[in-house]
This record gives structure tokens, sequence and C-alpha cells, in this order.
């Protein structure tokens, strides 16, 4: 088994779920960064109202619309209004990024409400006395659902089917590699009243890569089920 790297992980997710949620992310947290940024200068130019000020040259033309950033040298403002020009500047931009954290927020929860309702679907599914056809059609359904191949190894295939141990793994776009399935998830996939805790990010559901086991060498039925010996 090899350390499969984070930015290889795409090789395993299907509809680009995983893609879309670390966009969700990455997004919320630049943003969160942002507001906490721009909270503090807001402080800052507060606290510098409290100084003395000098007086700049005055215009006769004063047009001021939506908050902008003041040119330097200004003519038109003394330094306490181009302070209050600067602070409702920073306010705006802490109200437009805080506006942009809630609507992200608001994304990544309702994608984890999904995400978990349809997992709860298939808590204990394959708990017991399943065949390859119980296989396809459960797996199937999460494949379709969830965004993630998951196979079935049984240990022998012979002309009365498969059977034998099982175990299950996550198999990779192309079809040429297989994935350790996390233990906590194997234990919720195949225990009757299910684990319910288990990793929140499917990235977390691949582990290495199962390099003893070759998908192309494995005999099967194209679909989600697999036998380490394989005779028709």
């Amino acid at each position: 088994m090899t350390d499969l790297p984070r930015h290889r992980q795409h090789r395993v997710f299907l509809d680009g779920l995983d893609e879309m949620r670390t966009t969700w992310q990455t997004g919320r947290d630049k943003a969160k960064t942002e507001v906490n940024e721009l909270h503090a200068i807001v402080k800052t130019l507060t606290a510098l109202k409290t100084r003395p000020r000098m007086s700049l040259p005055q215009s006769s033309e004063d047009h001021w619309y939506d908050p902008t950033v003041p040119s330097f040298p200004h003519d038109g403002l003394d330094t306490g209004d181009l302070f209050e020009q600067l602070i409702a500047y920073f306010q705006l931009m802490v109200y437009r990024y805080n506006e942009e954290v809630n609507r992200l927020t608001e994304a990544l929860n309702t994608f984890d409400t999904s995400l978990t309702a349809a997992l709860n679907e298939f808590r204990g599914s394959m708990s017991k006395n399943f065949t390859c056809d119980d296989v396809n059609t459960v797996l199937g359904r999460f494949r379709q659902r969830i965004g993630l191949w998951i196979v079935c190894v049984w240990d022998h295939h012979d002309e009365h089917g498969y059977g034998g141990s099982t175990s299950f793994y996550i198999k990779s776009l192309d079809g040429e590699a297989l994935f350790d399935l996390a233990w906590e998830v194997q234990a919720w996939l195949t225990t009757p009243t299910g684990i319910r805790q288990i990793p929140c990010e499917l990235a977390d559901w691949v582990r290495g890569e199962a390099t003893d086991l070759n998908p192309l060498r494995l005999g099967g039925d194209g679909d989600h089920n697999y036998a380490i010996q394989y005779h028709t």
C-alpha cells in the first residue's frame, strides 16, 4: 500500500464533488481572512481619527458617490473627512466580504446536509448475505448519488458465482487502480446498525493505493464485483 497524495485524489471522485467542496471551502476561508484584515484596518483608521489633524488644501469641487479609496495627496478633504471616507470604504468592503462568507457557508451547509441525507440511506447496506447483484444495485446507486466508485472484491468466482470473504475498495475513474477504503467507512457500510460517525470529507475516505490488487488483472463483471481467484 502506498500513500495517496491529495493532489492525486481526483482520480477517484466522480462529478467533481470533491473539487466543488474544495473550491467552496477555499473561497470561504479566503473571505473570512479578508474580513478579519478589513476589521483590523477599520479599527486602526478609527483610532487614527483621534490623533491631531492637519489641514489639507481645500477645493471648490467636492464630488463623492459610493465609497472609494481617496488618492493622495487629496484636495477637498480635511484629515477628519479623509478618515471618514476611508472608514466608509473599508466598512463597505467588510459588509461585502461578510455577505460572501455567509453565501459560501450556506452553500457548504446545504452540500453537507444533502450529503449526510444521501449517506444515511447506505448505512449498513452491505451488512450480510448480500449477492453480487445486491452489490451492483446498492453500490451503483451509491456511485450515482455520492460520486465514489466502490467495488467489492470477493475471494473467488466459479460456476456458482462469487463467494468467500469480501473486502471493499475504491476504484479509480480510469479503472486502473484500487484504493483502500477507510476502515471506519467499511464498518459503516457493512455493520447492520452502521457506525454513525464517519469521515465527513470524502477525500478522507480514500487511503493508500492497494498495490497488491490490480483491477486490470482481477476477474470481474465490469461493474462493482471482482474476484481474486476468478474461474468461469
